[in-house]
């Protein structure tokens, strides 16, 4: 019986962490994504959208919020960041497909904290290699989290396009990551104000197309990952 008994604790020990136990995990880090990237509220959108949805975000479909974003597309509205992870039209949409999420379920905070977790996921392997290759990886998806090491620490991926800034510093994000205490006061009032480690001088847009290629190669970089780095499927803050 004793031997059994080992066999089985044997097998639990190997045995894959459960989901929930996963989830739980990640708690901490989706409050801190979710407090720099919209102060807290699931239902709040980027402020440069004038077009209102219809609805508190949490009490609309995932279809009716991808129509509202649609219609802001074509209106030519600079943005159509939403939600508690400020979630762009494209990003949404590719989630929605590769997940299977049908377009009658609530955009709730419960389906947010889904879909962030699956942008968590595309940095698994960073995340695998250590917390600065993790944190490196996350600064691709949010732009309201700045780089945490190279030429430009401190600086979001995507500072000097459509008004992008870090609203936290590169020693926030790694306390929150090693589970150290951390704060959540912004270090930005707005992303249009300026901030430390950031200068005011304006910067020439680079190619939406090249600031993907270039966070791969950052993030399989910082991961010294020599195999084909994965691809690429968001790109939550360019103009669209």
């Amino acid at each position: 019986m004793s031997f059994v008994r080992n066999l089985f604790l044997c097998v639990l020990l190997i045995l894959p962490a459960s989901p929930v136990r996963a989830e739980h995990s990640d708690a901490t880090l989706l409050t801190f994504l979710r407090w720099f990237e919209a102060e807290g509220s699931y239902d709040r959108y980027e402020h440069r959208i004038h077009i209102p949805p219809p609805k508190r975000l949490t009490a609309m479909t995932v279809g009716e919020v991808l129509a509202w974003q649609s219609a802001l597309r074509k209106a030519r509205v600079k943005s159509t960041a939403a939600g508690g992870y400020q979630i762009i039209y494209k990003t949404l949409n590719d989630l929605v497909r590769r997940h299977r999420i049908t377009r009658d379920t609530l955009f709730n905070a419960a389906l947010q904290d889904r879909l962030a977790r699956h942008l968590i996921d595309d940095c698994a392997a960073a995340r695998a290699h250590s917390n600065t290759a993790f944190a490196n990886c996350l600064a691709g998806i949010w732009a309201a989290l700045p780089l945490v090491s190279g030429p430009k620490k401190g600086l979001s991926v995507y500072y000097g396009i459509a008004d992008n800034k870090a609203r936290t510093t590169p020693a926030n994000v790694l306390a929150m990551l090693s589970g150290q205490p951390f704060s959540t006061k912004s270090t930005r009032i707005a992303r249009e104000t300026g901030g430390a480690g950031e200068t005011s001088t304006p910067r020439v847009a680079t190619p939406r197309y090249v600031r993907i290629r270039n966070a791969m190669r950052q993030t399989a970089q910082a991961a010294e990952n020599r195999t084909a780095p994965q691809t690429w499927v968001i790109d939550p803050y360019a103009m669209e």
